[in-house]
């Protein structure tokens, strides 16, 4: 995968993040900084699942796993436009919990919540040969960092762009899977 298509999906994955770091920045602004930490953490280990089931996905499909993993692609993109916008709002469970309970489980759960599609993309990331280390860093960096811009721009933002931004990254893995996929089939 070229850096720029790397770069583009990593960045569609943040847009996630960004919006429930939005969303909990009012109700718990002193906790920011674990927020941050707990969403990089998940969302850089759950790639890392998901290439080790790649691997043996990979070795299982054999040439065709790279069109397994495009098709993978896409698949998540069309799950972001069409199934994750009808989920409750990220900032329902976190609402009826008092700030100073906000810590343990909770929080696990919300960066698990989060990073679960991480676990997909990164079977991709195996079917396709993406370096590892380069790609979990980028996700490890963007998750950091987008929890942090989200916080920081508050609940407005997550009310305001976070339908649109769930349905821009299911674009943006579409287009990335389609682009995968042509350069299997047409040689882009």
């Amino acid at each position: 995968m070229p850096p720029a298509l790397l770069i583009a999906l990593v960045l569609a994955l943040g847009l996630d993040t960004l919006s429930v770091s939005a969303a909990l920045a009012p109700r718990f602004p002193e906790h920011r900084l674990r927020i941050a930490i707990t969403f990089a953490l998940f969302e850089a280990v759950m790639p890392l699942i998901g290439i080790g089931i790649g691997h043996l996905l990979g070795r299982a499909l054999g040439p065709t796993g790279a069109t397994v993993g495009a098709v993978l692609l896409v698949a998540l993109g069309g799950y972001f436009l069409v199934a994750r916008h009808e989920q409750a709002p990220a900032s329902g469970p976190a609402g009826s919990v008092p700030a100073q309970d906000f810590a343990g489980w909770l929080l696990v759960g919300l960066g698990l919540a989060i990073s679960l599609d991480e676990v997909a993309v990164g079977i991709s990331f195996a079917l396709l040969g993406v370096p590892v280390l380069p790609a979990v860093l980028a996700i490890l960096a963007q998750a950091f960092a987008f929890s942090l811009i989200g916080s920081s721009l508050g609940k407005g933002l997550a009310d305001r762009f976070g339908a649109v931004a769930e349905r821009l990254a299911g674009v943006v893995l579409i287009g990335l899977g389609v682009v995968q996929l042509g350069r299997i089939f047409l040689g882009w």
